[in-house]
């Protein structure tokens, strides 16, 4: 009678189980449909077999009488990746994204920070204290911007690339200033155009979007806002309207853009720079994604806008809220972009 040893058995169950992953995988895939969405989760588990599969090598004395790890890797890295879209095929919003399981029946929260870059030690507050679904707006022309947009994307935040655009004069009389390479309404197309691409190609490599810095007056052009579309479809991005003015002229423009994702903010957290109009404003948030399944909020890497938010993330379990990466909203939910 022939003996098998225990190490034998082990290997062949190792195996089995690559196998049934290879099958599951390969059914998962014949089911995807063609949205982006589900394609990079399927992609994703079939990666993570194969993987699985690789690992399968660190085992010693195959049996000659069943078919060896190696050829099960071999087959499985033939079987189910051959077919399988490569990563370069998808948006920039996708590939730049960070993967998140949305929990069913809860409301969803996305909190995206502007202005990081700017002041070094907020900053890398927000970074490191923040839960990493947070998204993270950085301006180009920040001192730590390159410093530190690597190490936010490491640790798991998604980055926008926050354009500095002109703002309304106020009616005091103050002019805001936008910062270097801003967008101006008196600026001709072409000088539009070459500041677009300057001020997104430093962050190309991490960021899945783009959205305004100040911009009351500039996101009312429609001229000038088209340049701008058409570089971030052009780059296969998302745009994010901050909608700092009533009179923003993006979701109109937008529908000449179907591929391109297009959000808009619901609350800005820290208009008023304290404490207990955060929480209000956080409030506010709260009942929004309540009524329509999802909010967008927007603050700014203050201390007390960072102690305020990082207290507020942990009791989202029990309000039924959850926090998630600004592509989530489109990944998972089909944000309605067409919404008044």
């Amino acid at each position: 009678m022939l003996k098998i040893s225990k190490s034998t058995y082990i290997v062949a169950a190792a195996i089995v189980l690559a196998a049934a992953s290879y099958i599951f995988a390969w059914v998962m895939i014949q089911k995807q449909n063609t949205a982006i969405a589900t394609v990079e989760v399927e992609a994703h588990k079939v990666l993570d077999a194969y993987e699985d599969a690789e690992a399968l090598e660190a085992v010693q004395d195959i049996p000659t009488l069943i078919m060896s790890q190696s050829d099960v890797s071999k087959s499985i890295q033939a079987s189910q990746l051959v077919d399988l879209p490569d990563m370069a095929s998808f948006p920039r919003w996708v590939k730049n994204s960070k993967p998140v399981h949305l929990n069913d029946g809860m409301s969803y929260v996305s909190i995206v920070i502007d202005d990081v870059g700017v002041v070094k030690d907020r900053s890398l507050r927000s970074i490191e204290e923040l839960p990493k679904e947070v998204t993270l707006a950085f301006l180009p022309y920040g001192e730590s911007t390159q410093d530190l947009t690597k190490k936010a994307y490491d640790m798991g935040h998604e980055i926008l690339v926050h354009l500095p655009m002109e703002a309304h004069t106020s009616a005091s009389g103050y002019v805001a200033d936008p910062g270097p390479n801003a967008l101006y309404v008196n600026q001709t197309g072409d000088d539009v155009k070459r500041l677009v691409k300057t001020n997104v190609a430093s962050l190309l490599d991490y960021a899945v979007g783009v959205n305004n810095h100040m911009g009351s007056l500039f996101t009312e052009w429609s001229k000038g806002m088209e340049i701008v579309l058409d570089h971030v479809a052009e780059n296969e991005m998302l745009y994010l309207d901050s909608l700092t003015t009533s009179k923003s002229v993006i979701s109109q423009l937008a529908k000449n853009y179907p591929q391109m994702p297009t959000l808009r903010r619901d609350v800005f957290l820290d208009h008023v720079i304290a404490e207990d109009k955060i929480k209000e404003a956080l409030t506010k948030v709260e009942k929004i994604a309540a009524q329509q399944g999802y909010a967008i909020a927007i603050g700014h890497p203050h201390d007390v806008t960072t102690d305020v938010l990082v207290e507020w993330s942990k009791g989202l379990q029990e309000k039924n809220i959850q926090l998630v990466p600004i592509t989530a909203l489109i990944k998972e939910m089909k944000y309605d972009t067409a919404r008044p």
